[in-house]
């Protein structure tokens, strides 16, 4: 060993013999201290650099071994060494390739060191899938129809009574009426009510009687009357007609 500027280095190496260069005892030696400033400038370690960036988390590691980045990201390689670095992204992460020191792609990075290599891993956080769309309410029952027809009504006076019939023409199962209105002194009384339970959709005659005191009053004067038809499907709303009619005076 020999001490060069301070530090110990290695001045020669024996190659047989005892120790180095002992009077009488002959041997083969190997100097090397003549030759530190060839080995220093012809063979030296440079760095390899790795760094993480992006969104997402993940880890890089080197063939040969040396760098496991995230925790020693910083190698030195012997010049001509080639060194392969490979990408493991975390969980919910996803590996986009390499920036710097020569490496392109999403695959391994395989680098000659020759030089100092600053490369950088790209990983990118994975977004979590969208949630299930929220099931689509089934759409409700339609509300049945309560539009429903009436013909023009018929007037029949007997000695003794004053029969009022129309037709309602319905489009479904349901109850059915008609109301008979008189005016008196002003106001406008149910003086005739009918209410049918009707099977289907068809044609149904409503038929309301008013008694023998507005036959009487019929001789005298006019009757006017409203008439209210009524329909309510099975299920449904009801719906409701008005139309008045006058009786003319009959003795």
């Amino acid at each position: 060993m020999a001490t060069v500027s301070g530090n110990r280095v290695l001045a020669g190496v024996t190659s047989f013999g005892t120790a180095c260069g002992l009077p009488g005892f002959p041997g083969v030696y190997a100097r090397v201290l003549s030759a530190l400033v060839w080995i220093s400038t012809n063979i030296s370690d440079f760095p390899v650099n790795v760094s993480v960036a992006g969104t997402g988390s993940g880890e890089v590691t080197s063939s040969p071994a040396g760098i496991t980045c995230g925790v020693d990201c910083t190698e030195d390689f012997v010049d001509g060494t080639t060194v392969t670095l490979t990408a493991s992204p975390s969980s919910g992460s996803s590996f986009d390739g390499w920036e710097g020191g020569g490496c392109l792609g999403a695959g391994t990075c395989t680098v000659t060191v020759s030089r100092v290599r600053d490369i950088t891993a790209i990983f990118t956080e994975i977004p979590p899938a969208p949630a299930p769309p929220a099931p689509t309410p089934p759409a409700p029952d339609p509300e049945p129809s309560n539009v429903f027809t009436t013909s023009t009504p018929s007037v029949k006076v007997s000695r003794r009574a004053i029969e009022i019939s129309e037709r309602a023409t319905i489009p479904s199962a349901g109850l059915a009426g008609l109301r008979v209105r008189v005016k008196s002194s002003g106001l406008n009384r149910t003086r005739c009510e009918v209410w049918r339970e009707l099977p289907g959709a068809g044609s149904y005659l409503l038929r309301c009687r008013l008694s023998e005191t507005f036959r009487r009053q019929l001789r005298r004067s006019s009757l006017q009357v409203t008439l209210v038809t009524s329909f309510e499907p099975n299920g449904g709303m009801e719906a409701t007609q008005s139309r008045p009619l006058t009786i003319k005076r009959r003795r």
